[in-house]
């Protein structure tokens, strides 16, 4: 900080007492970063990070985000009914104050809860289950272990080829484990989607998602 700005910060706080002064001491103390940054600057508190959620909305989003581990600002403007610019607001904020953490999964940002139910190794698989057909796949293959691609792709009415790029990406996420029988291809839930079924339904949000789009998955 600048000698003479620092000088009239000093100066201001000894007038604390005016209440002109008091507010040009807490402009001038917003402005150079010592509000919040932990040195303790007499009469004014930094606000606990636990008031965050005193907000209806920024709650709303935060209990949305454990529910549905892995969710985007997009789906979550969406389910929300509000603009992306306020819901990246409100992230940012419960990001600063480490109630919730991100993985980029496929080029895009998925939140999760900071220190939530699943594991920062299973976040990616998480993140992978949003998309419906993503998802239509994995829960398919966790109804029907050891089923073939091609028998899921016909049951999921999805053209080999879709069925062929999703497989591989699921598999390189750590969704699926395929293996080669003859000349079919057998696919089967990998332990990390085992992991994330048994604390939850990984598959409700985008089942939710698919019914309000007018798709139905096989089951």
């Amino acid at each position: 900080m600048p000698v003479v700005v620092f000088g009239s910060v000093t100066a201001v706080g000894a007038a604390g007492s005016a209440g002109a002064g008091g507010w040009a001491g807490f402009q001038a103390l917003r402005k150079w970063g010592l509000l919040g940054s932990g040195l303790g600057v007499a009469g004014f508190s930094r606000i606990n990070d636990t008031e965050l959620l005193e907000h209806p909305l920024r709650a709303s989003i935060f209990d949305v985000i454990k529910t549905q581990p892995g969710i985007h600002a997009s789906q979550l403007a969406r389910e929300l009914d509000v603009g992306w610019g306020t819901i990246t607001h409100h992230l940012d904020k419960l990001q600063k104050a480490s109630l919730v953490t991100t993985r980029k999964v496929n080029n895009q940002k998925c939140f999760f809860e900071q220190g939530g139910e699943i594991s920062r190794q299973d976040m990616a698989i998480a993140s992978a289950l949003k998309g419906d057909t993503a998802s239509g796949i994995a829960q398919f293959v966790s109804t029907h272990p050891m089923t073939s691609q091609k028998q899921m792709a016909e049951a999921l009415e999805i053209s080999p080829a879709l069925a062929s790029f999703h497989v591989k990406k699921l598999v390189n996420l750590g969704v699926l484990d395929k293996f080669r029988h003859g000349k079919e291809t057998l696919l089967t839930t990998s332990d990390g989607l085992r992991r994330i079924m048994a604390s939850g339904d990984p598959f409700q949000a985008a089942a939710m998602q698919a019914d309000d789009a007018g798709f139905e998955y096989s089951s």
